[in-house]
């Protein structure tokens, strides 16, 4: 993904530059709109200075009053109105507009009490505005005039606009980069103080703050599982050694089942240790080598001693001597857990392990009482699953499992580090 074209600053100054653009055309269209306001508001006042004028006018002088504007004319009946004017114009007063076919006339419609009347009458001032229609003969200029000033003006609000965005984000932008140029564990004391008590600031105070709580988790965890580790190591070694002296010592104890199933768990014990110990440590597994198809054939075999009714058949796709980048302990603790869980929840007629250059799959029937225990992590048998998540997520091997028509596909592992 493209970080810049979808960044919160590529965002903001789209949304900034669409404004900006929007308001300009808006702002463009409502000046040329007020062109044609403003100049009708200057012939509707003329025409009513006009009236305030004939408005005080009194006698004889009424009748000889005549517009001092040559382009208005005084009309006392509305019938010396030609048709079209009286058409438009209607009992109430005010001023109308007539426009048809270049012809433009504003009318005022006014009341005054004339002479030898007892109530006041109508009176009319037409006003021929044809030849004074400034915005309406000189459109294309002014359309110009108005396209020019409304780029101009989007011009510099497009500047504004990119200035005002890099100013904002500029704390912002200065925390991702931060945080993107190197790892989150390795970032300075006190990296927060320089962003300021605003909004940003107190993200990176929270972030700082959090990453100081991840740390400090990881670290406890790292030291309690080697403290852990390291002190089960002796007593299991100890136990160990008891077992083997005792199958030694004791003649009729070498095939006792009880001391077998002993001394397995003891080894279980200890490759889990193992397997613990490794996971704290965060060593690399570069320089660790496993024949998978070993192991798989070693505990296969293991299992089938301790479940004699159980078949398990390995497939192995040519891969005798595909080697793995992982602690011949660890793929062991692995592969148990699968098949211990394979034969936990499978049917007596067989299990297939198919081994290919970079997966396992195990596979088994459905038996009748058995149930799907992939929420429950330890699944009844020490740590089960959750050691086999956890060491799948450190070497960012794939685990899945399904349930598929009559066969349970109780494992399926992707593995990516091999040679």
């Amino acid at each position: 993904m493209n970080h810049k074209q979808y960044s919160i600053a590529s965002r903001i100054k789209k949304v900034l530059l669409s404004m900006t653009l929007g308001l300009s055309l808006v702002f463009g269209l409502l000046i040329f709109l007020l062109m044609y306001v403003i100049e009708d508001r200057i012939f509707i006042n003329l025409l009513h200075t006009e009236q305030d004028y004939f408005n005080q006018q009194t006698g004889q002088q009424v009748d000889s009053w005549r517009p001092a504007n040559r382009y208005m004319n005084l009309v006392v009946n509305k019938q010396n109105l030609s048709e079209e004017f009286q058409n438009i114009v209607t009992d109430k007063l005010g001023v109308y507009e007539y426009f048809h076919d270049g012809s433009a006339f504003f009318i005022l419609h006014g009341e005054k009490l004339f002479t030898g009347n007892t109530q006041k009458s109508s009176y009319y001032i037409t006003y021929d505005v044809s030849q004074l229609l400034a915005v309406r003969h000189s459109r294309t200029t002014l359309v110009t005039t108005v396209i020019v000033v409304t780029l101009l003006v989007m011009l510099i609000a497009i500047w504004v606009a990119i200035r005002l965005s890099k100013k904002s984000l500029a704390p912002l932008k200065k925390l991702t980069d931060d945080l993107q140029s190197q790892d989150l564990s390795e970032l300075p004391e006190g990296f927060s103080q320089p962003f300021g008590g605003d909004e940003v600031g107190i993200l990176a105070t929270q972030l700082e703050e959090a990453i100081k709580r991840a740390q400090s988790a990881s670290q406890g965890e790292f030291e309690f599982n080697r403290g852990v580790s390291h002190e089960l190591r002796s007593p299991i070694q100890v136990a160990l050694n008891s077992v083997e002296l005792l199958e030694l010592t004791q003649e009729d104890l070498k095939h006792n089942k009880a001391i077998h199933r002993l001394k397995r768990s003891i080894n279980q014990m200890e490759q889990i240790s193992e397997a613990f110990l490794w996971l704290a440590s965060h060593r690399s597994v570069e320089n660790e080598s496993t024949n998978a198809s070993v192991v798989l054939q070693d505990s296969i075999n293991g299992y089938m001693k301790q479940h004699p009714n159980k078949q398990i058949k390995l497939i192995n796709h040519d891969c005798q001597q595909l080697q793995i980048h992982i602690p011949k302990s660890v793929f062991i603790v692995i592969i148990d857990n699968l098949l211990r869980n394979a034969i936990q929840h499978g049917a007596d007629n067989g299990i297939k392990v198919v081994l290919s250059e970079d997966e396992i799959l195990i596979t088994n029937s459905h038996s009748v009482n058995s149930t799907i225990n992939n929420q429950s992590k330890t699944g009844g048998y020490g740590v089960g699953l959750l050691i086999v998540e956890r060491i799948c997520q450190r070497l960012d091997w794939k685990l899945s499992m399904q349930s598929n028509n009559n066969n349970f596909v109780s494992a399926k592992l992707i593995m990516h580090n091999h040679q």
